[in-house]
Protein backbone atom coordinates (compact mmCIF):
# COMPACT_ATOMS: atom_id res chain seq x y z
CA UNK A 1 0.00 0.00 0.00
CA UNK A 2 1.36 3.42 -0.98
CA UNK A 3 1.30 5.69 2.07
CA UNK A 4 1.32 8.77 -0.16
CA UNK A 5 -2.10 7.86 -1.57
CA UNK A 6 -3.82 7.53 1.81
CA UNK A 7 -6.33 10.27 2.61
CA UNK A 8 -6.87 11.82 6.01
CA UNK A 9 -9.62 14.08 7.32
CA UNK A 10 -9.98 16.26 10.40
CA UNK A 11 -12.74 15.58 12.92
CA UNK A 12 -13.03 17.56 16.17
CA UNK A 13 -9.40 18.79 15.85
CA UNK A 14 -8.09 15.24 15.28
CA UNK A 15 -6.76 13.88 12.01
CA UNK A 16 -7.78 10.32 11.11
CA UNK A 17 -8.07 8.17 8.03
CA UNK A 18 -11.09 8.82 5.83
CA UNK A 19 -11.96 5.09 5.96
CA UNK A 20 -12.15 5.04 9.77
CA UNK A 21 -15.93 4.82 10.09
CA UNK A 22 -15.90 3.92 13.80
CA UNK A 23 -14.21 7.12 14.94
CA UNK A 24 -15.68 9.40 12.27
CA UNK A 25 -19.14 8.69 13.69
CA UNK A 26 -18.10 10.28 16.99
CA UNK A 27 -17.90 13.66 15.27
CA UNK A 28 -17.35 16.58 17.63
CA UNK A 29 -17.35 14.22 20.62
CA UNK A 30 -14.14 12.52 19.51
CA UNK A 31 -12.14 14.36 22.19
CA UNK A 32 -14.44 12.82 24.85
CA UNK A 33 -13.76 9.25 23.71
CA UNK A 34 -13.23 7.17 26.90
CA UNK A 35 -12.93 10.37 28.92
CA UNK A 36 -14.56 8.78 31.98
CA UNK A 37 -11.69 6.39 32.57
CA UNK A 38 -9.14 9.19 32.20
CA UNK A 39 -10.86 11.34 34.80
CA UNK A 40 -11.25 8.35 37.10
CA UNK A 41 -7.55 7.52 36.81
CA UNK A 42 -6.46 11.12 37.47
CA UNK A 43 -7.87 10.83 41.01
CA UNK A 44 -5.11 8.37 41.90
CA UNK A 45 -2.15 10.09 40.21
CA UNK A 46 0.52 11.41 42.57
CA UNK A 47 3.28 12.31 40.11
CA UNK A 48 2.41 14.59 37.18
CA UNK A 49 5.88 14.56 35.62
CA UNK A 50 5.23 11.97 32.89
CA UNK A 51 2.58 9.72 31.38
CA UNK A 52 2.99 6.82 28.95
CA UNK A 53 0.43 5.98 26.28
CA UNK A 54 0.96 2.42 25.01
CA UNK A 55 -1.15 1.81 21.94
CA UNK A 56 -1.49 5.54 21.35
CA UNK A 57 -3.57 5.16 18.17
CA UNK A 58 -4.28 8.64 16.74
CA UNK A 59 -3.54 10.35 20.05
CA UNK A 60 -6.83 10.94 21.85
CA UNK A 61 -5.40 9.83 25.22
CA UNK A 62 -2.02 11.35 24.38
CA UNK A 63 -3.59 14.73 23.63
CA UNK A 64 -5.46 14.72 26.94
CA UNK A 65 -2.42 13.54 28.88
CA UNK A 66 -0.31 16.33 27.39
CA UNK A 67 -2.56 18.89 29.08
CA UNK A 68 -2.04 17.27 32.49
CA UNK A 69 1.54 15.98 32.47
CA UNK A 70 4.83 17.75 31.80
CA UNK A 71 5.91 15.02 29.36
CA UNK A 72 4.07 12.27 27.48
CA UNK A 73 5.67 9.24 25.83
CA UNK A 74 3.51 7.63 23.14
CA UNK A 75 4.07 4.22 21.58
CA UNK A 76 2.33 3.48 18.28
CA UNK A 77 3.79 0.90 15.87
CA UNK A 78 1.12 1.12 13.16
CA UNK A 79 2.31 3.69 10.62
CA UNK A 80 -1.18 4.66 9.39
CA UNK A 81 -2.15 5.58 12.95
CA UNK A 82 1.19 7.21 13.65
CA UNK A 83 0.83 9.65 10.75
CA UNK A 84 -2.32 10.93 12.44
CA UNK A 85 -0.72 10.86 15.88
CA UNK A 86 2.09 13.10 14.66
CA UNK A 87 -0.47 15.64 13.43
CA UNK A 88 -2.54 15.53 16.63
CA UNK A 89 0.03 15.97 19.40
CA UNK A 90 1.40 18.85 21.43
CA UNK A 91 5.06 19.81 21.78
CA UNK A 92 5.53 17.93 25.07
CA UNK A 93 4.89 14.53 23.45
CA UNK A 94 7.59 12.13 22.31
CA UNK A 95 6.49 9.42 19.85
CA UNK A 96 8.12 6.00 19.64
CA UNK A 97 7.34 3.95 16.48
CA UNK A 98 7.43 0.61 18.30
CA UNK A 99 5.10 -1.95 19.73
CA UNK A 100 5.84 -3.05 23.27
CA UNK A 101 6.18 -6.60 24.54
CA UNK A 102 8.22 -8.87 26.78
CA UNK A 103 11.25 -9.07 24.48
CA UNK A 104 12.86 -7.35 21.53
CA UNK A 105 12.10 -8.54 18.02
CA UNK A 106 9.65 -8.13 15.16
CA UNK A 107 6.13 -9.34 14.53
CA UNK A 108 3.19 -8.84 12.15
CA UNK A 109 0.23 -6.56 12.71
CA UNK A 110 -3.13 -6.48 10.98
CA UNK A 111 -4.56 -3.04 10.19
CA UNK A 112 -8.29 -2.48 10.67
CA UNK A 113 -9.39 -0.04 7.96
CA UNK A 114 -12.84 0.79 9.37
CA UNK A 115 -11.81 0.87 13.05
CA UNK A 116 -8.13 1.70 13.31
CA UNK A 117 -8.28 1.28 17.09
CA UNK A 118 -8.82 -2.42 16.46
CA UNK A 119 -5.52 -2.94 14.65
CA UNK A 120 -3.66 -5.77 16.34
CA UNK A 121 -0.65 -8.02 16.56
CA UNK A 122 -1.65 -11.20 14.73
CA UNK A 123 0.04 -13.63 17.13
CA UNK A 124 1.16 -12.11 20.47
CA UNK A 125 3.35 -15.16 21.12
CA UNK A 126 5.22 -14.82 17.83
CA UNK A 127 7.97 -12.27 18.40
CA UNK A 128 10.87 -13.27 16.17
CA UNK A 129 14.47 -12.06 15.99
CA UNK A 130 14.88 -9.03 13.76
CA UNK A 131 16.19 -11.05 10.81
CA UNK A 132 13.92 -14.07 11.11
CA UNK A 133 10.42 -13.03 10.06
CA UNK A 134 9.03 -12.41 6.60
CA UNK A 135 6.25 -9.93 6.00
CA UNK A 136 3.06 -11.40 4.57
CA UNK A 137 0.68 -9.82 2.10
CA UNK A 138 -1.71 -7.24 3.61
CA UNK A 139 0.13 -7.36 6.93
CA UNK A 140 2.60 -4.92 8.42
CA UNK A 141 5.90 -5.79 10.03
CA UNK A 142 6.59 -3.87 13.26
CA UNK A 143 9.43 -3.72 15.74
CA UNK A 144 8.79 -4.80 19.33
CA UNK A 145 10.73 -3.58 22.35
CA UNK A 146 10.25 -3.65 26.12
CA UNK A 147 9.15 -0.60 28.06
CA UNK A 148 11.98 -1.20 30.53
CA UNK A 149 14.55 -0.75 27.75
CA UNK A 150 13.63 2.95 27.39
CA UNK A 151 14.51 3.81 31.01
CA UNK A 152 11.70 6.38 31.25
CA UNK A 153 11.58 7.95 34.70
CA UNK A 154 9.21 9.79 37.04
CA UNK A 155 6.09 8.20 35.57
CA UNK A 156 2.72 8.93 37.11
CA UNK A 157 0.34 7.18 34.72
CA UNK A 158 0.51 4.39 32.14
CA UNK A 159 -2.31 3.49 29.76
CA UNK A 160 -2.20 0.08 28.03
CA UNK A 161 -4.57 -0.61 25.12
CA UNK A 162 -2.90 -3.16 22.86
CA UNK A 163 -5.56 -5.61 21.65
CA UNK A 164 -4.42 -8.77 23.44
CA UNK A 165 -0.75 -7.89 23.97
CA UNK A 166 -1.39 -6.66 27.53
CA UNK A 167 0.35 -9.47 29.40
CA UNK A 168 3.41 -9.22 27.17
CA UNK A 169 3.62 -5.44 27.59
CA UNK A 170 3.38 -5.77 31.37
CA UNK A 171 6.09 -8.44 31.50
CA UNK A 172 8.42 -6.07 29.67
CA UNK A 173 7.52 -3.21 32.02
CA UNK A 174 8.27 -4.93 35.33
CA UNK A 175 11.20 -2.76 36.41
CA UNK A 176 9.50 0.47 35.36
CA UNK A 177 6.27 -0.32 37.19
CA UNK A 178 7.96 -1.55 40.34
CA UNK A 179 10.28 1.46 40.57
CA UNK A 180 7.88 4.32 39.82
CA UNK A 181 4.54 2.75 40.79
CA UNK A 182 2.42 4.67 38.27
CA UNK A 183 -1.34 4.37 38.05
CA UNK A 184 -2.16 1.86 35.29
CA UNK A 185 -5.15 2.00 32.95
CA UNK A 186 -5.51 -1.48 31.46
CA UNK A 187 -8.04 -2.36 28.79
CA UNK A 188 -9.76 -5.59 29.80
CA UNK A 189 -11.84 -7.09 27.03
CA UNK A 190 -11.73 -10.21 24.90
CA UNK A 191 -10.15 -9.54 21.50
CA UNK A 192 -12.62 -10.33 18.72
CA UNK A 193 -10.06 -12.21 16.63
CA UNK A 194 -9.20 -14.46 19.62
CA UNK A 195 -12.59 -15.05 21.30
CA UNK A 196 -11.51 -18.34 22.85
CA UNK A 197 -8.63 -16.79 24.78
CA UNK A 198 -10.72 -15.46 27.65
CA UNK A 199 -7.93 -16.08 30.15
CA UNK A 200 -5.76 -13.33 28.59
CA UNK A 201 -7.42 -10.71 30.79
CA UNK A 202 -6.79 -12.75 33.91
CA UNK A 203 -3.16 -13.36 32.96
CA UNK A 204 -2.53 -9.64 32.53
CA UNK A 205 -4.32 -8.87 35.78
CA UNK A 206 -2.27 -11.43 37.68
CA UNK A 207 0.97 -9.92 36.40
CA UNK A 208 0.00 -6.55 37.85
CA UNK A 209 -1.02 -8.16 41.12
CA UNK A 210 2.37 -9.87 41.30
CA UNK A 211 3.98 -6.41 40.98
CA UNK A 212 2.15 -5.39 44.19
CA UNK A 213 -0.67 -3.58 42.41
CA UNK A 214 -4.33 -3.73 43.37
CA UNK A 215 -7.54 -3.17 41.45
CA UNK A 216 -9.06 0.27 42.07
CA UNK A 217 -12.09 0.53 39.76
CA UNK A 218 -13.56 -0.48 36.42
CA UNK A 219 -14.86 2.00 33.84
CA UNK A 220 -16.58 0.11 31.03
CA UNK A 221 -13.81 -2.15 29.60
CA UNK A 222 -10.94 -0.31 31.25
CA UNK A 223 -9.60 -1.22 34.69
CA UNK A 224 -7.59 1.10 36.89
CA UNK A 225 -4.82 -0.37 39.03
CA UNK A 226 -2.77 1.37 41.71
CA UNK A 227 0.34 0.31 43.57
CA UNK A 228 -0.02 -0.76 47.19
Amino acid sequence: MNIDTIKYIQIDSFYLRDTDKHFITLGNELHNYQSKVRHAAYKYVKNWSAAIDIGAHIGIFTSCFSKKFKQVYSFEPMIYNRICLEKNIASNVLIYPYGLGSCQGVTEMRYNFTNSGGSEVIDPNNIAPNDNLLQSENKILVEIRTLDSFLIKEIGLVKVDVQGMEEHVLKGAENTLKEFKPVVILEEKVVKSRPNDRSAIERARNILLSYNYRFAELVHNDAIYISN
